[in-house]
């Protein structure tokens, strides 16, 4: 296991800003902000094994993240916990 730091954003509907209709219909108003995660995260890496195709399989998973709990603070300063967070 490793310790997983990311960041996001949320809330973002237009390029640089919010578009407040699309082709005439109105878009409720959403806030931007963004979001700085703190995880956990698997280094498929680290498993030892003699077999060329385990380590094959295992250096493919590094691209994917599973689903852990994580605790966000975003740009409004609010702090969350999320029990499985992807």
């Amino acid at each position: 296991m490793n310790i997983a730091v990311g960041y996001g954003a949320n809330g973002m509907i237009g390029e640089l800003e919010n578009l407040t209709e699309f082709e005439g219909v109105a878009i409720p108003e959403t806030a931007r902000y963004r979001q700085y995660l703190l995880s956990l995260d698997v280094d498929w890496t680290r498993i030892d094994t003699d077999s060329r195709l385990l380590k094959t399989m295992f250096t493919g998973l590094t691209f994917l993240k599973l689903p852990l709990p994580a605790l966000e603070l975003d740009s409004r300063g609010r702090w969350r916990g999320h029990w499985l967070y992807y």
